[in-house]
């Protein structure tokens, strides 16, 4: 099973690009490897590993071929999902449309893979898995009974279209040039959107119950940076905590990498382009209220919070 071929629909997307990337970065060969999208893609070349990945057409792909396909475009969802399915594939969805596939963090909730229907695993969105890796340690040891996180997206949250459009726009203020919107109401770039994506909140907060246990109230703020995401996050605990205990519990974690502001070192997502960790900085307490801390987690959304973890995934699955 280990040798079993990896089939990666969408390619050409931001989250498509980015799994291909830790695919190569994980040790996936060449030759286990089809990269698969729309048929006007089809033949072009993308670097993997020390070679290239010849783009199949979807449309004329056998489904019999891979045993793990990552779904990373949702143009082919009513499609191919079902063909798929037939010939006994697992899918991982990365786009969120498969409500009722389990959402799976594979250092969290493993396990309930066992729940999937028609070999359908859901990756959570970016912020599920960034802010769940950092909680659960401190809500296993200390029981969460408060959590309020605040994030700043980036861009390339929304896509490949989103990131050219807010380069468009950067460029139309200084050129006095008008430019689209793009996927956008507002004008992104130079400008704060609050709210950006209730869709992705709503999502992040339900998901985050189920794989937690505890609720976590969510909103988003878009920004005009074009990758990675940063969350202001509060939590307050049930059971007493202290700064030096938590430190302590979040300098143990593999995946989340605290960095103390003792330091003077300020981690930003440009820091973090290309990085598979999650960092947590600026942790302060309350000064009023006990057991209550503040910080920030920042790490790259596309690359750490949505693909990596799929990889988890069909990593998981060949074991």
């Amino acid at each position: 099973m280990q040798e079993s071929p990896i089939a990666v629909i969408g390619s050409f997307t931001t989250i498509g690009q980015a799994v291909l990337d830790c695919l190569a970065d994980r040790g996936f060969s060449l030759d286990r490897v089809d990269a698969l999208d729309a048929h006007q893609n089809a033949g072009r070349r993308i670097p993997f590993c020390d070679g290239e990945l010849v783009v199949r057409p979807l449309d004329l792909f056998d489904f019999t071929r891979p045993y793990i396909a990552f779904l990373c475009t949702s143009s082919i969802l009513s499609e191919y999902k079902e063909e798929a399915v037939r010939q006994g594939c697992w899918l991982i969805d990365c786009t969120g449309l498969i409500g009722t596939a389990p959402q799976i963090i594979p250092a969290l909730n493993a396990k309930d893979i066992r729940f999937a229907r028609d070999n359908i695993i859901g990756n959570p969105t970016s912020l599920t898995v960034s802010l769940a890796q950092v909680l659960a340690p401190i809500h296993k040891q200390f029981q969460i009974i408060r959590a309020d996180a605040v994030a700043l997206l980036g861009a390339g949250e929304f896509g490949h279209e989103a990131t050219i459009s807010l380069l468009n726009q950067t460029r139309s203020l200084y050129t006095r040039v008008e430019t689209p919107l793009g996927p956008f109401q507002k004008i992104q770039a130079f400008n704060l959107i609050p709210e950006a994506n209730p869709i992705l909140s709503r999502r992040t907060m339900e998901q985050l119950e189920r794989v937690l246990g505890c609720r976590v109230f969510v909103t988003t703020c878009l920004t005009p940076i074009f990758q990675g995401e940063c969350c202001f996050v509060t939590i307050q605990t049930k059971r007493p905590c202290s700064m030096d205990k938590l430190i302590r519990l979040l300098r143990r974690q593999k995946n989340c990498r605290f960095v103390d502001t003792l330091d003077y070192i300020t981690i930003t997502p440009h820091d973090v382009i290309s990085e598979d960790m999650i960092y947590v900085t600026h942790l302060n307490g309350d000064t009023v209220q006990s057991n209550t801390f503040h910080f920030w987690i920042v790490c790259d959304s596309i690359r750490t919070g949505a693909a990596l973890n799929a990889v988890k995934i069909a990593e998981y699955l060949l074991t």
